[in-house]
């Protein structure tokens, strides 16, 4: 019985000692072993204002919106889209959120007419007026949502923002701290949308190699418990 109580106990030190050993190297996997990529730098391309996807929120009347544009490859959501007339930006009407000029704005782009996510590899809108520098963020995303860029206004007033990366599925513009004269977005353009040819990410989970050898670890130390049990018991 002493030796049965030996064996046991030796067993429950390799078994927690595996378990303690494995979170370990999944810790130091996730760590240090896949570091997150440095997001692309910022370059002001006005070229990008050449395609021909042009919207300036006239083309339809004052008063909130969602859909509207999707014939055009987009759709815009956020905290309550509208169009408004904006008199300190000389190309009003505008596009705001809600509270007027202070809350923040999406668009997301699509296949032109459909409700199929599409992708672009630049786009262009006005921002402002700007009072503060630094103080509005428009960040740019890919079509599984990971941030792929992102800036802050540069200038006072009216500013260009001109993006360019591959596979931008969708833009966010909001003020990071209070903007004090709030802000509205004009003059948007982009390429036309098309189909994403790469790899959604499944959240379905994966055994990586950590995982598989930590498995292994696992059914051997039951095994060798197994084993040395019916041993002592036979003895």
């Amino acid at each position: 019985m002493y030796r049965i109580q030996m064996n046991k106990g030796l067993m429950r030190i390799l078994f927690l000692s595996t378990i303690v050993s494995c979170s370990i190297a999944l810790s130091a996997q996730n760590s240090s072993t896949f570091p997150l990529p440095d997001a692309p730098k910022y370059e002001r391309d006005l070229s990008v204002n050449m395609h021909s996807n042009l919207i300036t929120f006239n083309e339809f009347p004052v008063g909130p919106i969602s859909n509207e544009y999707q014939a055009n490859g987009i759709i815009f959501s956020g905290s309550g889209p509208k169009i408004i007339n904006d008199g300190s930006n000389s190309t009003t009407p505008v596009l705001s959120g809600t509270p007027t000029l202070l809350g923040d704005m999406t668009g997301t782009f699509m296949m032109p007419g459909s409700t199929t996510p599409g992708v672009v590899n630049s786009f262009m809108l006005d921002a402002g007026f700007f009072n503060a520098i630094g103080e509005t963020t428009l960040a740019w995303y890919d079509i599984n949502g990971n941030l792929i860029g992102s800036v802050t206004n540069t200038q006072l007033g009216i500013e260009t923002f001109a993006i360019n990366a591959a596979d931008i599925a969708s833009w966010n513009i909001s003020a990071t701290v209070n903007e004090g004269g709030g802000f509205a977005i004009d003059n948007l353009s982009f390429d036309e949308p098309v189909a994403f040819s790469g790899e959604l990410t499944s959240s379905i989970p994966t055994m990586g190699e950590w995982g598989l050898i930590c498995l292994f670890l696992l059914l051997l130390v039951v095994g060798v418990i197994g084993a040395k049990v019916k041993q002592a018991v036979s003895a």
